[in-house]
């Protein structure tokens, strides 16, 4: 049976297969920019895609046990390889899915009685909604030159050897460790600071 669900959920599939393929490329550039903490960030929101791709794709399987399925759609490329560029694009990309595309996908399953598909939805459209801000966050720190620096005092720690140092810049190079600054994160942005 044809539903706009199981399109939706197919097309929220390769979406979420693609944003994890362009954090990746994005995660390179930044990783060849010296920008290590940027990598990580990119990396790790494209691990989260991923497990959104596989939630939707168990959809599809598990609930209409289709093995094919058609669909026709349109998906962003990047094509300015600045990291910069990549960053407010990829917030955008985000923006869009938070705000329109999943919130139509999951009105869409609703209406059609998927009450625990359209959930999901709505779930993940919270979840792209920080990543925007997220995006948006560390595109705005790095064009306003403020990634490395802050205006008052903060603690920031190499991501390498874990070293602490309180200032209002980050370290040049890791006195502990040797890496570049590009290890550089404020420690309350760390995922496991106390």
């Amino acid at each position: 049976m044809e539903t706009k669900t199981k399109t939706n959920l197919l097309r929220a599939f390769a979406g979420e297969c693609q944003a994890r393929m362009r954090y990746e490329m994005a995660a390179k550039v930044a990783g060849k920019n010296g920008m290590a903490i940027l990598q990580d960030m990119l990396y790790f929101t494209a691990n989260q895609e991923k497990e959104h791709a596989i939630v939707f794709y168990n959809y599809l399987k598990d609930v209409f046990k289709d093995a094919n399925v058609s669909m026709e759609a349109n998906y962003p490329v990047d094509l300015d390889q600045d990291l910069s560029s990549l960053l407010e694009q990829a917030a955008q990309h985000e923006y869009d899915e938070a705000t329109s595309i999943y919130k139509q996908f999951g009105d869409e399953a609703k209406e059609e009685g998927y009450v625990e598909i359209a959930t999901t939805f709505y779930m993940i459209c919270e979840i792209e909604h920080y990543h925007h801000e997220r995006l948006k966050k560390y595109h705005n720190l790095l064009t306003s030159g403020k990634l490395f620096n802050d205006q008052s005092t903060v603690k920031w720690m190499c991501m390498n050897c874990g070293f602490i140092y309180e200032g209002t810049d980050a370290l040049t190079i890791c006195p502990v460790c040797k890496h570049p600054q590009g290890y550089s994160l404020r420690l309350d942005e760390s995922q496991f600071h106390l």
